[in-house]
């Protein structure tokens, strides 16, 4: 006896090999084992990852304002002296680091390494030079990416592992 199923039109049984129903003359189409194994493999995870991805890229707080910090302070957290760290130098750390923060799908994670402030020379202006760490979509800290930040013009740019970015790094930054 021939293995019997229901038309997906009619609800006739008919039978497993049939091409179509003979009542309603509907297609009978079977899912092979190869269409249900590739949903499995690749719908599952395509799914895990847009459903907990959807989780954390809940939109985080705007930082509205930036929190004052105190001189002495910035001295400890970066850890300079008094004599090789200037007002603008000090306002320009915090500024780059308000920017960084804003930029950053969690901003209260984010950490801060040492900042170097690079004085200007004949070729380049003065920069702050910096690492930092924060937060990605799956809640795990992405670890330390390199930041330079340019305050008279405003321009800020964070590793994105390109050539450009290491190029602009090593101008601003290492090669003074």
């Amino acid at each position: 006896m021939a293995n019997l199923i229901q038309c997906k039109d009619c609800g006739n049984q008919i039978s497993k090999n049939a091409k179509s129903c003979p009542n309603c003359g509907a297609e009978n189409k079977q899912t092979s084992i190869i269409t249900w194994l590739a949903l499995i493999f690749i719908g599952i995870p395509v799914l895990w990852s847009v459903f907990s991805g959807a989780a954390n890229d809940t939109p985080s707080e705007p930082v509205a304002e930036v929190e004052e910090v105190s001189l002495s302070e910035t001295l400890e957290t970066f850890d300079l002296d008094q004599d090789n760290f200037d007002k603008r130098a000090w306002a320009a750390a915090s500024y780059s680091q308000m920017l960084i923060k804003q930029s950053m799908k969690d901003p209260a994670s984010a950490e801060f390494g040492s900042i170097r402030y690079v004085k200007a020379s004949k070729e380049f202006p003065a920069t702050i030079c910096s690492q930092v760490n924060g937060k990605n979509s799956f809640n795990a800290y992405s670890g330390f990416k390199d930041y330079y930040l340019i305050p008279e013009l405003g321009i800020y740019n964070i590793d994105d592992g390109t050539v450009e970015f290491k190029k602009a790094y090593n101008d601003f930054c290492i090669l003074k």
